[in-house]
């Protein structure tokens, strides 16, 4: 029969998955950027994205309070880690 379904061979299947790793991975690279750059302009906004409401939040709120840099830091620990 021409046309029936056939599994997919073994490279097909391999090369499927390949490619939804490197989306995948690309994917985590942007989310990573995104995060970053929220870090640096928003710090506050990226700790509570990644951490919730909590200590973290409120202990960057207090150094973005006392001045920026620190808040900035903190954030980038934060995400990092």
């Amino acid at each position: 029969m021409i046309g029936a379904n056939v599994a997919p061979t073994k490279s097909v299947a391999y090369a499927r998955n390949e490619y939804k790793l490197k989306i995948n991975k690309q994917d985590y690279m942007m989310n990573k950027l995104i995060m970053i750059l929220l870090a640096i302009f928003l710090p506050p906004l990226a700790v509570f994205i990644k951490e919730g409401v909590g200590k973290h939040l409120f202990i960057n709120i207090i150094l973005c309070l006392l001045f920026v840099l620190p808040g900035v830091v903190h954030a980038l620990w934060v995400n990092m880690k």
